[in-house]
């Protein structure tokens, strides 16, 4: 008995140890790959232009995941980067395409996730707003860069380059792992995506559901998961 015990205690130790060192493993690679993600060059490229290519101008405290730390970042919704800013004279573009991150603004319950999307190759940031193990709902939020339109004419003036305000598109995911597509804005085209598309429907008129409205959104594809993937 003792010696069972003993076998235990020992198994218990070596898998906390075991555990931690993919922990410590996981930071090292995160802040190893920040440390050596691209410089950012000519951040003053839209100078000129009216507006910003970012969602937030200045940095934000973020919790860059795999591990705990906390970062200075703020993400460009034009050239769909995120970028971290490591001190006064250094900020650098995360490197995504070697491996995928959760960054979660401080105070926040959303997070930005780097995933990929159908028909891309280079994997983009949205925003998780609801995660299952079977459908899921994902946002992105992108501006517009409109360049400078010179005078046609000796009485028009020139019209200045501009970002739009930020654009909102929704994404689904059908499986825990699989590739996003963007959510079609048309009931009919929406219901190809499921087999019991009849159930899905009546809740649909029955609730008013738009495709459109977040919230809307989040009740559906909680019905969703909750009655038709369970069928």
């Amino acid at each position: 008995m003792k010696k069972l015990l003993l076998i235990l205690i020992l198994i218990g130790i070596s898998f906390n140890c075991f555990s931690q060192q993919i922990l410590n493993n996981s930071i090292r690679d995160v802040e190893h790959l920040i440390a050596t993600g691209r410089t950012l060059e000519n951040n003053d490229r839209y100078a000129d232009a009216k507006g910003t290519p970012y969602l937030t101008e200045n940095f934000i405290s973020a919790k860059i995941s795999p591990g705990d730390k906390f970062y200075w970042v703020r993400y460009n919704a034009y050239d769909d980067e995120m970028e971290v800013k490591l001190n006064d004279q250094k900020t650098i573009v995360l490197d995504n395409s070697k491996g995928n991150y959760r960054i979660t603004p401080k105070g926040s319950t959303n997070s930005y996730v780097s995933l990929k999307e159908v028909g891309k190759d280079k994997l983009g940031y949205f925003v998780e707003v609801l995660k299952t193990n079977t459908t899921s709902l994902y946002k992105k939020l992108e501006k517009k860069y409109t360049p400078e339109t010179p005078a046609m004419t000796s009485y028009d003036k020139d019209k200045p380059a501009y970002f739009s305000k930020e654009k909102e598109t929704f994404y689904i995911q059908l499986s825990s792992e699989g590739v996003l597509q963007e959510l079609p804005s048309k009931q009919k085209t929406f219901l190809t995506l499921f087999s019991n598309d009849t159930e899905i429907k009546d809740y649909i008129k029955k609730n008013k559901i738009k495709l459109s409205k977040e919230p809307d959104l989040i009740k559906l594809i909680n019905f969703i998961n909750s009655s038709v993937n369970k069928g």
